[in-house]
């Protein structure tokens, strides 16, 4: 197994199959594909291959910018609080880890926490200071285990049916990677 790390706009054909990748790894749970499938040109993609173009996981670390809010944003609801913090978080820089996913046939150990912890050190050998993640019950252990935490005010949400309670989780970045 190996890792890409590349922007979707230099890769089209891996932000795509990563797209379809995540969809199919959300169907067994009876999750319909809620987030939008046009992924931001300018996202950092990390995926996990064993065949050169076949991912088995990966994910997708976005940007906020004046000009480019995040996926969180367009697919929850969130409190004026919330909004205050991504906005003051930008400022010093913040990405979100969005659209993680890892095949159900891929038995590899520990997959998800090494794509995390990957995008971790990506972002902050970036020099982003902040990352945010929506999480659900499928994923937040896993983003407690990789150093993100929640913040006191965050609401819980019906995302991305009413039967899921996801979360805001925020993980402050270590300098000098």
């Amino acid at each position: 197994m190996h890792f890409v790390i590349t922007r979707a706009r230099e890769a089209p054909a891996l932000a795509r199959a990563m797209v379809e990748g995540q969809q199919a790894a959300m169907a067994p749970f009876g999750i319909p594909f809620v987030v939008n499938p046009d992924v931001d040109l300018e996202a950092r993609l990390v995926a996990a291959e064993v065949e050169p173009g076949v991912p088995v996981g990966g994910l997708r670390l976005e940007q906020r910018t004046a000009d480019h809010r995040l996926q969180l944003e367009g697919e929850v609801q969130l409190p004026e609080a919330s909004l205050r913090k991504l906005e003051a978080r930008a400022a010093e820089g913040l990405v979100e880890l969005c659209g993680m996913w890892v095949a159900r046939d891929a038995s590899l150990r520990r997959l998800p926490d090494r794509l995390v912890r990957l995008g971790i050190a990506l972002a902050a050998a970036q020099g982003t200071v902040h990352m945010v993640a929506l999480g659900g019950k499928h994923s937040l252990p896993l983003a407690l285990r990789c150093g993100f935490h929640f913040e006191d005010g965050e609401p819980v949400f019906p995302f991305p049916d009413p039967t899921y309670h996801s979360r805001i989780v925020w993980l402050r970045l270590p300098r000098g990677y």
